[in-house]
């Protein structure tokens, strides 16, 4: 092999190796940017859970406590 070949064998393995890299990076980001998705939807949801239980709650407590007096 002459120098050259080694050149361009060096060169390939170097962009595969810069393509492994990104494509690592971009499956960290993903990874990461699923987290905070499922994290941030799982906090709505709670949020909504909460809210629509203190609703329920704040119209079922009065209802009950009307028939209860009447």
């Amino acid at each position: 092999m002459d120098v050259v070949g080694v050149v361009v064998v060096l060169v390939v393995v170097d962009v595969v190796g810069v393509v492994v890299d990104v494509v690592g990076v971009v499956g960290v980001v993903g990874v990461v940017v699923v987290g905070v998705v499922v994290l941030v939807v799982g906090v709505v949801v709670g949020v909504v859970v909460v809210l629509v239980v203190v609703l329920v709650g704040g119209v079922v407590v009065p209802v009950t406590g009307t028939v209860e007096a009447a």
